[in-house]
């Protein structure tokens, strides 16, 4: 799983880190992922607790992004003041800038959510694999919004940022606006060579 929300998704994750990893282990996996939103408080108890259940801990977030200034204190042109961008980190440079990602999400573009923008992810992108996430990524309301020149801006501008370390994330729930979602980003995927993922933005 690489879209994984802990108890460290405040209110909107009950997997527990104590209990995860033993877990995965128990089902055959060899790795998992925890991509909480907006904070990467669990991470440090998370790593201990996979190492003892021999699972390899992959550290990431679910971050709250913004497409304007993280300053910025109202909603753009969907009528949103933030979506969904997945992060994962590749190695120790990639951890580390999740870090420092969080904590100014935290302190420089907290608006309903803490809030990262594009200025932040060019600055401490390196190491970082990112994925177009779930149904609240600005890639996907914009294919429901029916902007499909704008979705495809949206991708090519992320591909700029982290280049073959983005992803196209797709989760295959019979969900209609899932279904719409995934349709049009498996064309753009394909139209520019994007590798794929599928998860299951496991919360509950």
């Amino acid at each position: 799983h690489l879209h994984m929300h802990t108890e460290y998704s405040l209110l909107d994750g009950i997997n527990q880190v104590a209990k995860l990893p033993s877990h995965i282990a128990s089902i055959g996996q060899r790795a998992v992922a925890i991509t909480d939103h907006g904070n990467v408080s669990g991470s440090y108890r998370f790593y201990k607790e996979c190492k003892k259940a021999n699972v390899k801990p992959i550290i990431g977030m679910e971050a709250y992004y913004t497409v304007e200034d993280r300053a910025t204190r109202e909603k753009d042109d969907l009528g949103n003041s933030y979506y969904h961008l997945v992060l994962l980190a590749m190695n120790n440079t990639g951890l580390k800038n999740l870090y420092k990602l969080s904590t100014f999400a935290y302190t420089e573009g907290m608006y309903r959510k803490p809030r990262i923008d594009d200025a932040l992810l060019g600055q401490y992108s390196e190491g970082i694999i990112a994925t177009t996430a779930c149904l609240g990524s600005r890639i996907s309301q914009l294919i429901l919004n029916d902007k499909l020149k704008e979705a495809e801006y949206i991708l090519d501008h992320h591909r700029s940022l982290f280049d073959k370390r983005l992803l196209v994330e797709l989760q295959l729930h019979k969900d209609p606006e899932q279904i719409k979602v995934n349709k049009a980003l498996l064309e753009l995927a394909n139209k520019k060579d994007i590798e794929i993922i599928l998860t299951n933005d496991c919360h509950y």
